[in-house]
């Protein structure tokens, strides 16, 4: 089976860039005018925030994986889905939080204010719910493919052994006696005997 997207490394680095970048915009038409969002868009801050979005997915990724020896993603939802999900918000805002205080403290030279780390964490919070979602539903999906190949070849190895088993069941004096009626119809009508061939290798 394929390695599902999200372990896959060009979408684990293609994808915080991208919501990292998405998220930063949201910020900053939270907190700015559209003109300093021109003026402000190649900062110091999209790398934080591009920083920020892949420290949380790969936490995330790497909690995912550790979890998923549990079974959760199980055909059906569990109680561990739900505590799976907290787990997901925990983690990201505790990323958010350590991360948001040191950016604001080292780089920024300020204390991060409340409102900020507000609108931080909501936005990452969606954030892994988001990847939980794309994790989940790969990997249910995966699953379920898994499955339904899985059933698909053990019915054709038990039409197989039906098969073999009505084979050996038919006994040789009944396949002489067929090929003499063949032989009777091959010189009376060949049409006929066509068709009873092809009924002949169902059996044979």
């Amino acid at each position: 089976m394929n390695k599902p997207i999200t372990k896959n490394i060009i979408f684990r680095i293609v994808f915080p860039i991208i919501f990292g970048l998405f998220a930063y915009l949201i910020v900053l038409m939270i907190f700015d005018n559209v003109q300093l969002i021109i003026d402000n868009f190649f900062s110091k801050e999209v790398a934080f925030f591009i920083v920020l979005s892949f420290t949380i997915f790969e936490s995330l990724l790497f909690v995912f994986i550790f979890l998923e020896k549990w079974h959760i993603f199980e055909e059906k939802p569990t109680p561990k889905l739900g505590l799976f999900i907290l787990v997901s918000i925990l983690i990201s805002v505790s990323i958010v939080t350590v991360f948001g205080n040191l950016y604001f403290e080292l780089i920024e030279n300020t204390s991060v204010f409340k409102i900020e780390l507000i609108v931080f964490n909501f936005i990452w919070s969606f954030a892994s719910l988001l990847y939980l979602s794309i994790f989940y539903s790969i990997t249910f999906i995966g699953k379920q493919a898994q499955k339904a190949m899985s059933i698909e070849i053990l019915e054709k190895e038990n039409l197989d052994k039906r098969l073999t088993l009505l084979q050996n069941k038919v006994r040789p004096e009944i396949l002489y006696e067929s090929l003499e009626i063949l032989i009777n119809l091959i010189h009376k009508d060949e049409k006929t005997a066509e068709e009873f061939i092809s009924h002949l290798s169902i059996f044979y």
